[in-house]
């Protein structure tokens, strides 16, 4: 595993043996962030200080959504993928997953295809679409699990969801201090809260599951 020690020390505190076929992909995601990030802003800064947090949020969602969802193909779309975090941790972690990258801006979407083939993903999907735009060509909410962060969903898209979801699917929102949509308290009055989790070691940030 080439990963900087600090990045190592976060994996092997998240479960990942550096051996793994795991930690393999995660060293090729990392590297792949570094050398984009030079010439597209993905993320502010790829020092492993700065990384090291976005990991093991983004490992420690993965561990729990196989915990609450097991092994299935469940087919999950995630909106606004951005430089990756979570969702590319997740798949690495849960790969019988059947993913959508739902990402609007070019050369981001450009990155998650390039992460896509150097790690060898299946059943993954990118998409460079605005959310509404998407919705407007999709006839149906088929997804089990549909999350977002750093995100505002206009109130018209939520409320897409909540009109054609299928009973049981899950919304995983990460959030700071605020539901990240618009009309969160109408939000939250319609759509059924599982639970809210406080990320480890993140000041002020968490994980809210809606169903």
């Amino acid at each position: 595993m080439a990963l900087p020690a600090e990045l190592r020390e976060v994996a092997a505190g998240c479960g990942i043996d550096a051996d793994s076929a795991a930690a393999g992909q995660l060293d090729a995601f990392v590297a792949l962030l570094s050398k984009w990030n030079r010439r597209v802003n993905l993320t502010s800064s790829t020092r492993p200080a700065d990384l090291a947090p976005l990991i093991e949020e983004s490992l420690w969602a993965a561990r729990l959504y196989r915990e609450r969802k097991g092994g299935g193909q469940w087919r999950h779309l995630d909106i606004g993928t951005g430089s990756g975090f979570p969702a590319v941790p997740l798949k690495i972690l849960n790969p019988g997953i059947r993913l959508t990258l739902l990402e609007s801006r070019e050369k981001k979407a450009f990155f998650l295809e390039r992460v896509i083939r150097e790690l060898g993903f299946a059943e993954t999907a990118v998409c460079c679409r605005r959310l509404s735009e998407y919705l407007g060509e999709t006839g149906s909410a088929y997804w089990d699990t549909v999350s977002w962060k750093a995100v505002r969903l206009a109130e018209a898209d939520w409320r897409w969801f909540l009109e054609r979801s299928v009973r049981g699917v899950e919304f995983w929102v990460f959030h700071g201090r605020g539901i990240p949509a618009e009309n969160p308290a109408e939000f939250r009055r319609r759509f059924g809260a599982v639970e809210t989790l406080r990320i480890p070691n993140r000041k002020e940030s968490y994980l809210s599951i809606f169903q």
